[in-house]
């Protein structure tokens, strides 16, 4: 398949030997009137423009093909320069009496610069030549390129790192709520109902041996422990301060949260108080009332003690918790695997919630005790 010549346009008339030499080796195709309409419509095939007269500035916009320009006996304001560096055509400039060529835009490669010349008759001389290369700027070269491709690569994966950490940071925030408002829900409405249920057996018991008395006294005082679950329900939900810690100190909400969790069953409560009491964080104190509640509930309801021990022990750097029960006791590893018993699991989160840690000892038929242990501040 034959490879298609260059075509050359030449505006202007030009001399005969230079024709002919451009002939040897390309298309030519003349426009002499160098009229505006005529440019457009010839330079849109042409691949060299050959000027000798003044141009229109929108040519380039006609020349889709063209790959370099030589100025020729024309002034520079006569051409519109700009346009062609705009569009990375080279320029060539010959003027007639100056003997030199430049050259701009060019590509950084090595090139090959051929001199010829003729005596008029078409007799020409061997070409004189010189090999010559442009160097590329610094942002031209093959380690910029990569440089550049790693970075955006990086930058990419540092975007992407963002968001996947805004995502799990989003869904942490909605998991530990949703940890949090089981653990309200455990602590505050589960273990009331519980105790309620238990309330309501005895009272059955009451109302069959037909003591009417006893029988109003426990149904006001259920009445009072249902208000105070709904309260407690509402500040868990709001994630508020307990009402027991905002009306009365730690040791005192603690011995009440025993008392309440006993009821009237034939269960002995001691409370003991070692070292000087002061006052810890709010959030810490919530969650000690929150344990030491929680392990006078299982005492009661599922060890079925008949004495309960609450040791509440302060000194500089951290407050322990001890609750010990006289109960059937149970087998820690063995409810850690059983389904539906969160008791254990949420006593343990809400220590390390404060930087703390619980302690279980129990085991079949000789009684539980749980303490734990958080930081004074």
């Amino acid at each position: 398949m034959a490879m298609r010549r260059p075509k050359v346009l030449l505006t202007g008339a030009m001399h005969p030997d230079g024709e002919r030499a451009i002939a040897a080796v390309a298309e030519v195709v003349r426009a002499p009137d160098a009229q505006p309409g005529t440019l457009r419509r010839l330079v849109a095939g042409a691949d060299v423009l050959v000027v000798r007269s003044p141009l229109p500035a929108d040519l380039f916009d006609h020349a889709p093909l063209l790959r370099g320009l030589v100025r020729h006996c024309v002034g520079v304001d006569m051409i519109p320069v700009e346009a062609a560096s705009a569009r990375g055509i080279p320029v060539a400039n010959v003027p007639g009496a100056n003997r030199e060529a430049v050259y701009t835009n060019l590509p950084p490669q090595q090139y090959r610069f051929v001199v010829e010349a003729t005596n008029g008759d078409g007799v020409w001389t061997q070409g004189a030549t010189w090999n010559f290369g442009v160097e590329p700027m610094f942002y031209q070269t093959r380690w910029f390129a990569a440089l550049m491709t790693v970075m955006a690569g990086l930058l990419v994966a540092a975007v992407w790192r963002i968001r996947v950490r805004s995502v799990r940071r989003q869904f942490a925030l909605v998991l530990a709520e949703r940890i949090r408002m089981s653990r309200a829900i455990h602590d505050t409405l589960l273990q009331g109902l519980a105790g309620l249920a238990l309330q309501v057996d005895d009272l059955s018991h009451t109302l069959e041996d037909a003591d009417r008395q006893s029988a109003r006294r426990r149904v006001v005082k259920m009445r009072r422990m249902v208000e105070e679950y709904i309260r407690e329900a509402r500040q868990s939900i709001w994630d508020l301060r307990s009402p027991r810690l905002a009306q009365s100190d730690l040791p005192n909400a603690l011995k009440q949260a025993g008392e309440r969790a006993i009821g009237e069953r034939p269960v002995t409560l001691d409370f003991t108080i070692t070292g000087t009491p002061h006052r810890c964080a709010p959030f810490v104190e919530e969650q000690l009332l929150l344990i030491g509640q929680e392990a006078v509930n299982n005492a009661v309801q599922h060890g079925r003690a008949t004495r309960v021990g609450m040791e509440i022990f302060y000194d500089e750097s951290h407050t322990r918790l001890r609750v010990s029960d006289d109960g059937c006791g149970f087998d820690p590893a063995s409810l850690a695997e059983a389904n539906g018993h969160y008791g254990l699991i949420s006593m343990r989160e809400r220590a390390e919630q404060v930087k703390g840690r619980v302690r279980i000892d129990s085991s079949p038929g000789r009684g539980t005790l749980v303490e734990a242990v958080v930081p004074t501040v």
